[in-house]
């Protein structure tokens, strides 16, 4: 008689797992957004993708030119900014990412708004600060920056400055931060569009 039970739970278990591959044999689950991976210097356009915060730049495109780690301090000093109290002083270096930015399609011209483009490592992110965006670039006249229009068909050239925290990593690796693997994230759906910065 326990034969018999063992015998009938063993066909109904495999029974049940012939109906679970069955159901499940189509329903290969993939992710609905696909990642594409540039590198620094290829002009990506943003087209019907949105970034962070759903904001939608069709008609922009971005290209990162440049990329510089540097101290706070020495970075701060070389733009002239002797605040000490200034907020941009927080952190204990910077990541300035030159980048430029064309308009080819937005007649309305709304712009483009530099926070909903993140910078991350594996284990790390940052976003702009736009205070000290302001200071290094000339355009902003040292106010804070946010954002930029660039004008119908027109191309601009910008610094976007970002605070570079050290908490949570060896001292090996915030000496080797510049080597680390950096992405600058443009958007996140329908296409995750992300730049390798280095």
């Amino acid at each position: 008689m326990k034969r018999n039970k063992l015998l009938l739970i063993i066909i109904i278990l495999f029974a049940w797992l012939l109906r679970v591959i069955y159901l499940n044999k189509d329903g290969d689950i993939k992710n609905q957004y696909t990642k594409e991976v540039y590198q620094k210097g290829d002009d990506v356009s943003f087209e019907d993708n949105v970034s962070e915060g759903m904001n939608e730049y069709n008609g922009y495109s971005l290209k990162v030119e440049k990329l510089k780690v540097e101290e706070t301090s020495d970075y701060m000093e070389a733009l002239g900014v002797k605040n000490k109290n200034s907020s941009s002083l927080i952190s204990e270096k910077v990541i300035e990412v030159t980048v430029g930015i064309t308009n080819y399609g937005d007649k309305n011209e709304e712009g483009i708004f530099f926070p909903t483009f993140p910078i991350y490592g594996w284990d790390w992110y940052t976003y702009s600060n736009s205070e000290v965006t302001g200071y290094a670039n000339d355009i902003f006249e040292n106010e804070p920056a946010f954002g930029i229009i660039v004008p119908y068909g027109k191309s601009t050239e910008v610094k976007i400055v970002y605070p570079l925290f050290r908490e949570g990593m060896s001292e090996k690796r915030w000496s080797e931060i510049q080597n680390e693997s950096m992405y600058m994230g443009l958007t996140i759906q329908p296409k995750a569009r992300v730049i390798k910065l280095n």
